[in-house]
């Protein structure tokens, strides 16, 4: 399968769901962690195997099953907009649009799918550095 290139502001390669409940929010972001060491174990899989099939379970994981994960910003809306977090919190996670961890973790899962998009055989080294990034961000 092809994913749909990510757009820079977060937006994922496939299904995403939405929740107005901070406490919720939280939890699919921590959810979307685990989905992202998920991904690790599949690219190691096809960096060691250089298989075609284990490429295209990595792009299928982030296009299926990363559900969390292609919303987060939607979550870290959510989390942002809580009454339970001090604005110091707030400005610390920030956004796309206000630098913060947060834009990071965007920043990095945009490129991550961008590379996984570019082409049939995308560079496993730059998608490994840009997953890196993104989970030290998360």
């Amino acid at each position: 399968g092809s994913i749909k290139t990510a757009q820079f502001a977060g937006k994922g390669a496939g299904p995403t769901k939405t929740t107005n409940d901070p406490e919720v929010a939280f939890k699919n972001i921590k959810l979307a962690s685990l989905e992202l060491s998920k991904a690790q174990s599949i690219l190691s899989k096809a960096i060691s195997s250089g298989n075609d099939d284990d490429i295209d379970s990595l792009k299928d994981f982030f296009e299926y099953d990363a559900i969390n994960m292609n919303n987060f910003e939607g979550n870290a809306l959510v989390l942002l907009q809580s009454k339970k977090m001090s604005d110091e919190t707030r400005k610390e996670i920030g956004t796309i649009r206000r630098y913060g961890v947060g834009a990071d973790v965007q920043i990095m899962y945009g490129g991550l799918i961008s590379e996984l998009d570019a082409s049939e055989y995308p560079n496993l080294g730059e998608v490994k550095r840009f997953l890196g990034l993104c989970i030290n961000s998360l």
